[in-house]
């Protein structure tokens, strides 16, 4: 039981947001546009690094969540003063994140291609 509510419960608000993306109409203006591109790429780091973690064993929920949110608020506040100060931030957010989520998908193809056998 608690497997499947692990596994429907965000199925289930993916239809949710989806449904409700569908039905409501907003416009994103480009300053704000980058904030949400970078906390979707530290949204995807954090998947791809729990699921690494929980393929080591070594997954603590807290920690993620801590980690999480601590990255959250210290790329927005880069963000943030790079906007104010006219410097492209984002771009070396994307980097860092994007080695990391990398790296970690790297680390989960290697778990998964060891089981198999060719």
């Amino acid at each position: 039981m608690r497997i499947l509510a692990f596994f429907l419960l965000p199925v289930l608000g993916l239809i949710l947001g989806i449904i409700l993306a569908s039905n409501l109409s907003f416009s994103i203006t480009e300053d704000i546009s980058v904030f949400i591109a970078v906390g979707l790429i530290i949204t995807l780091d954090l998947l791809v690094e729990g699921t690494s973690q929980y393929l080591s064993g070594k997954f603590s929920l807290r920690s993620m969540m801590l980690t999480y949110f601590f990255n959250l608020l210290f790329a927005y506040f880069l963000l943030t003063i790079g906007h104010l100060m006219r410097i492209d931030l984002y771009i070396a957010l994307f980097i860092v994140f994007g080695i990391k989520l990398f790296s970690n998908l790297a680390y989960i193809s290697q778990k998964f291609f060891s089981k198999l056998q060719f």
